[in-house]
C-alpha cells in the first residue's frame, strides 16, 4: 500500500511538471506571434528604400508559478490571438506587399538618372529582390506579419503600400485577352489613417492612371524636378502628405482608398478596360473592403495622356464604370486617340454611353473635369469633348469662360488660366507632366469632395 501512494505522488508530480512546461511553452509562443506593439511613427521616406530590418528578438518569459488545481476542469487555451475582423486586410499587405516604400518602376528609373544614381541607358526597371519582404514560406514570415499587425493597431496612421496581383483571362463582352495565363501586376495604394482606425467606414475609391513614361509610384514622391540630356521634366506629387493634411482639416469627407496603376494600358490579361472596371476593383473591393460590392462604393478615376484616353474608352463600354472622372490632358485625335467625332457617331457606344451620363449627371451620380495646357496638340480635340458633354448635360454650363492668375510670361503678353464649366486651360503648358504640379491638387481634392457625395447617396 506504502509503495503504491508513493508511485501515485511520483505520477501527480510529474504531471504538474507537464502542465507547467506547457504554460510556459504557450507564453513563448504567444510572445513569438505577437509582438508587443511598436512606437514608431516614421512616415512614407521616398528617397531611400532600406531593406526589410531584421525580426526583433523576442525576450524572454518567465515561468509562471504553478496555481492551484481547480475545481473544475480548465478551458482549452488559445496559442494564438484573435485577429480582429477589421483587419483581415493586413494578411494580403504582410504576404504581398511593401509597406511604405517602393520598389522601382519606370518613372522611379528615370528619376535615379536624372539624380546621377543609375545609369542613363537604363530602360527597364529593376526589383532588387533583397528589398523583397520575407513571403509566407519563409520562417521568419510569422514575426513579420504579427510585428506588421502589431505596429498598424498600436500607432494608426496613413500608409503606402506597394502590392502586386493576379489576374486570371475571363470571357466578358468587352475583355480583350492580350494572354492565355494568370499575370501578375503592381499597384500603388493610399491607406487613410481613418482606414486603419475604421476600416468598415470606408466608401469610396480612387483610381489613378498615368500616361507613358509614368508609373505607380510619381504620384507619391515628393516633388522635385530635373532635366538630364534633354530628358523631359520629372516631377513627384506627394500625395500622402496632402491627403493626410486635407483629410484632417476636412473631417467632414469620406477618406478614400487611392490605387495607382503601374502602366497606362498595355499587357493587363484582360485588356486595359477590363482591368480598371473589373479586375482591380474586385481585387480592392475583395481585399480591402470585404461585404461591400461596387455598387456599394463610389468609385472614381483620374488620368493623364494615354491613361485618360484608356479610362475614356472603358467608359465608353461600361457608362456606369465610375463615379468621378477626370481628364487631364487626354491623348484625344483622330490618330489613335480617344476621338470624339468617332465615339459619339449616331450607332455607336458612345451615344448610349452619353445618354447613360446625361441621366447620371442629372441626378448627382456622375462628375466629371477636364485640365490640359494650351500648348498642348490636343487642346482643339479635349474642347471640343468638353462641348460635347455640356450639350448632352454631362456638364453643367454654369457660367461663361473667365481667366484668372494673369501673369507677363516674360516675352511681352499676358498668360491666363482660362476657367470653363468644369475645364481649366492652363497656359504656357505643352503635353507633358509638367502639367501635373499645376492642376493635380484641384483634381486631387475635387475627387475626394465628390466621391463623399456620391458615396453619402449610397
Amino acid at each position: 500500500m506504502n509503495k503504491l501512494t508513493a508511485d501515485t505522488t511520483r505520477l501527480t508530480a510529474f504531471a504538474l511538471s507537464l502542465s507547467m512546461l506547457a504554460a510556459c511553452s504557450t507564453a513563448d509562443i504567444r510572445r513569438v506571434i505577437e509582438p508587443e506593439p511598436s512606437n514608431d511613427d516614421a512616415r512614407f521616406e521616398p528617397e531611400a528604400a532600406p531593406e526589410r530590418p531584421a525580426p526583433v528578438a523576442t525576450t524572454a518569459v518567465a515561468a509562471p508559478q504553478p496555481a492551484a488545481r481547480p475545481a473544475t476542469p480548465p478551458q482549452p487555451r488559445q496559442t494564438e490571438p484573435e485577429v480582429p475582423a477589421w483587419d483581415g486586410y493586413l494578411d494580403y499587405v504582410a504576404s504581398h506587399c511593401v509597406v511604405d516604400r517602393f520598389l522601382t518602376d519606370r518613372y522611379s528609373i528615370e528619376l535615379l538618372q536624372a539624380r546621377g544614381q543609375a545609369p542613363l541607358d537604363e530602360k527597364r526597371p529593376h526589383l532588387p529582390a533583397n528589398t523583397l519582404p520575407p513571403s509566407p514560406g519563409d520562417l521568419s514570415y510569422p514575426v513579420y506579419a504579427a510585428q506588421l499587425k502589431a505596429d498598424w493597431r498600436a500607432n494608426p496612421r496613413s500608409h503606402v503600400l506597394d502590392c502586386s496581383v493576379e489576374v486570371a483571362p475571363r470571357d466578358c463582352p468587352t475583355c480583350k485577352n492580350e494572354t492565355e495565363r494568370t499575370k501578375t501586376f503592381r499597384y500603388g495604394i493610399y491607406v487613410p489613417k481613418q482606414f486603419v482606425e475604421t476600416p468598415g467606414t470606408t466608401k469610396s475609391v480612387l483610381l489613378l492612371a498615368p500616361g507613358g513614361r509614368g508609373g505607380r509610384v510619381r504620384w507619391f514622391l515628393e516633388p522635385e524636378a530635373y532635366k538630364v540630356n534633354k530628358k523631359r521634366m520629372t516631377q513627384g506629387l506627394g500625395i500622402q502628405a496632402k491627403l493626410d493634411t486635407h483629410l484632417e482639416e476636412h473631417p467632414e469627407l469620406l477618406a478614400p482608398l487611392v490605387i495607382t496603376m503601374d502602366d497606362p494600358g498595355f499587357g493587363y490579361t484582360n485588356g486595359t478596360g477590363e482591368f480598371m472596371t473589373h479586375d482591380l476593383v474586385q481585387h480592392i473591393l475583395a481585399t480591402y473592403l470585404p461585404g461591400r460590392t461596387r455598387d456599394d462604393i463610389a468609385y472614381g478615376v483620374d488620368a493623364i495622356s494615354s491613361g485618360s484616353k484608356n479610362a475614356a474608352m472603358a467608359f465608353v463600354d461600361k457608362p456606369e464604370a465610375f463615379d468621378t472622372f477626370g481628364w487631364m490632358c487626354t491623348f484625344c485625335s483622330d490618330d489613335g486617340g480617344f476621338d470624339p467625332d468617332r465615339y459619339f457617331r449616331e450607332g455607336r457606344a458612345g451615344e448610349n454611353a452619353m445618354k447613360v451620363w446625361g441621366g447620371r449627371a442629372a441626378k448627382g451620380d456622375l462628375h466629371m473635369k477636364f485640365s490640359i495646357g494650351k500648348n498642348d496638340p490636343f487642346l482643339g480635340c479635349n474642347q471640343k469633348m468638353h462641348t460635347l458633354l455640356v450639350e448632352g448635360g454631362v456638364i453643367a454650363n454654369e457660367h461663361e469662360p473667365m481667366e484668372r492668375d494673369c501673369a507677363d510670361n516674360g516675352q511681352g503678353k499676358q498668360g491666363c488660366v482660362t476657367v470653363r464649366p468644369a475645364m481649366t486651360e492652363y497656359p504656357d503648358v505643352g503635353h507633358n507632366y509638367s502639367l501635373m504640379p499645376l492642376a493635380f491638387d484641384e483634381h486631387l481634392y475635387w475627387h475626394v469632395e465628390k466621391l463623399t457625395v456620391v458615396a453619402q447617396g449610397r
